[in-house]
């Protein structure tokens, strides 16, 4: 994982972050995730709410494109 994130870093997808703290990061948030639903009494309600924090989670590692707008 962290291989890929030193990719995605060298190709400016993702803010400068330590890419084996990323990794490890978002391994654990997943993990902790997947014992989260498992253990719900409403695993479907829990899932959903674990992916879109999750969504939220990964998208703040995310460079944002601006575009030059020629007029």
């Amino acid at each position: 994982m962290a291989a890929k994130h030193r990719q995605l870093k060298a190709e400016g997808a993702i803010i400068d972050i330590d890419e084996e703290t990323a990794a490890r990061l978002i391994n654990g948030a997943s993990s902790h995730a997947a014992l989260w639903i498992a253990n719900s009494d409403k695993p479907q309600e829990t899932s959903q709410r674990a992916v879109n924090g999750f969504r939220i989670l990964l998208e703040g590692l995310r460079v944002e494109k601006h575009h030059d707008t020629e007029w």
